[in-house]
């Protein structure tokens, strides 16, 4: 993470957006001073690698198709920080190829795109992506009661990071392909229901590597790997405090209970935990010898969904004691990015 200090009367968010893209500003609330009151106009305006500043707001922004390559940015998704900017259903349609999706509240979700990337976002409800998906990101996401498909036809996806957060029923994962990795996840299901529904995979002879991830279950039935016989499973880590999982084969820490203190055995995502491990062993079980879970790898998760793009003001100081008539204030800004 950067930290800047810098004096100026311009745009904060001028810095970080590349000098070539346009910054376009929306918000539903007609008492802001935004460029446009709704995300599809603004799609419509943009030109290709221009960028759409999304302000949070009560009110959702409906439904979005997004047809060219862009990059939209929500205020990120912890309602004690910011008010989420929510979309009801987005569609990344074909020529969408490497737009950008983060710090957004988002429903139903579905990309057919390449080099897309979905970063620090809150999914309420699925991701599918489609078989002409490729080289697509998801990272750093809250998945709450929500799932991510990946068609098998699906190429070079990277679902790492993410916080999947279950209490009701419903997989959390569907089918694969034989070049999805799934790194340093948390997957945790916190319903005792006996509904044969209540499962982390959907049964699939699809192939799929899973490395550094954690899966917490309340049921022993609910972990079911066995269902996905091509899944390869690498330094993954398991626990119920119902009993015995069914193992994952060699490698992995399987029924070993995760170094963290989250005030109960199956934590529901919270903004308020912190997902860290604990120091030594299982904390330093991952296939590169950090930690497993969201916390490991090279991109770790933040809790806030705070974007990444842009920075943030972090806090300012006045450099002028006094204004005189007609003078101007000098601002002293410190912000941080990343």
């Amino acid at each position: 993470m950067k930290t800047l200090t810098f004096l100026s009367s311009l745009p904060l968010l001028a810095i970080a957006i590349p000098a070539q893209a346009t910054i376009h500003t929306v918000h539903n609330d007609p008492l802001y001073n935004a460029q446009y009151s709704s995300v599809d106009a603004a799609i419509s305006a943009a030109s290709p690698f221009d960028t759409l500043l999304i302000h949070g707001s009560g009110v959702s922004y409906g439904n979005i198709t997004l047809n060219k390559s862009l990059t939209l940015i929500g205020p990120g998704h912890d309602p004690a920080l910011n008010e989420r900017a929510s979309l009801n259903f987005l569609t990344i349609a074909s020529g969408s190829d490497s737009s950008v999706v983060e710090g957004l509240n988002l429903g139903g979700t579905t990309c057919n795109s390449y080099g897309v990337r979905f970063d620090r976002n809150r999914f309420t409800s699925y991701l599918s992506l489609y078989s002409t998906a490729d080289s697509v990101t998801v990272r750093g996401n809250v998945f709450m009661g929500s799932y991510v498909n990946v068609d098998p036809g699906a190429e070079n996806v990277l679902v790492s990071n993410n916080y999947f957060s279950e209490a009701s029923t419903g997989r959390q994962f569907y089918d694969g392909s034989a070049t999805t990795l799934v790194l340093n996840n948390v997957f945790v299901r916190s319903s005792t229901s006996t509904s044969s529904g209540n499962l982390v995979f959907d049964a699939t002879s699809s192939f799929t590597v899973f490395a550094n991830n954690v899966f917490i279950t309340a049921t022993v039935d609910s972990f079911n790997p066995d269902d996905c016989p091509n899944f390869s499973f690498q330094n993954n880590l398991s626990h119920s405090d119902a009993g015995t999982l069914v193992g994952m084969g060699p490698n992995n820490l399987d029924n070993t209970a995760p170094t963290w203190d989250l005030g109960g055995d199956y934590p529901e995502f919270s903004y308020d935990h912190d997902y860290t491990m604990l120091s030594g062993t299982p904390a330093t079980g991952a296939s590169d010898g950090g930690q497993v879970g969201v916390m490991g790898g090279t991109y770790p998760f933040l809790n806030s969904g705070l974007p990444s793009l842009i920075p943030r003001v972090v806090g300012t100081q006045l450099e002028t004691p006094y204004v005189p008539v007609g003078g101007s204030i000098d601002v002293n800004f410190q912000a941080e990015q990343g």
